[in-house]
Parts: structure tokens; sequence; C-alpha cells
């Protein structure tokens, strides 16, 4: 079980990302705070993993949830050079909180 810390997260998240804003989560593990934001249906939701293993787990999770989420196979070192997991041309991504950058923290 996902248990009720993704949803507290999920929660915070949705405080800082407008409704019908684009979510991508870099190495989701399992995919529970995607399947949480998914959830919520405010948000088109993508992860990205360098693991094939770990994405073919997030797809099946997120099916077993029953919701839609763009999970792929990637490095995410490489995401500047790909436009489909990244804002579309003209808007701009806000990183809102990961391991090693100044980005807000939750």
């Amino acid at each position: 079980r996902q248990g009720r810390e993704f949803d507290v997260l999920a929660k915070r998240v949705s405080q800082i990302v407008p409704a019908g804003g684009r979510v991508l989560e870099v190495a989701p593990g399992p995919g529970f705070l995607s399947i949480e934001l998914a959830k919520m249906s405010k948000y088109q939701v993508a992860g990205v993993d360098i693991s094939k293993t770990f994405v073919e787990i997030e797809r099946a999770n997120a099916k077993d949830a029953g919701v839609k989420i763009d999970f792929r196979q990637g490095d995410a070192a490489n995401l500047r050079r790909s436009r489909t997991l990244l804002a579309p041309r003209g808007r701009s991504a806000k990183c809102i909180g990961c391991c090693d950058c100044k980005a807000k923290r939750l």
C-alpha cells in the first residue's frame, strides 16, 4: 500500500502547481507520488526512470490504480534534449523539489 505520505506530498505539490499543469517526476520509484497526483485529475503526469524494471512496475501500479501516467525509460540527465516530457515550446518548467538543486523544497 502506498501510505498516507504520498497523499500528503501530492496535496503539497497541488499547492504549488496550478490545475491544468504538467508534472514530471524524475526517478519515481514505484510511481506512488505520480499516481496520487494523477488521481487528483488536475494534471498531466509523466515520469522518467533510468530503470526498465521500475518503469514496468510504475506502469503496472498506475494501471492497477486506474490512472493514466506516461512513464518512460530514460536518463534524466538528457531531458533537456527531449521536448516530449518537458513543457511545450514557449513555456517554462519549474523544479519544485529535487536532490541537489536550489529549487523550492517541499
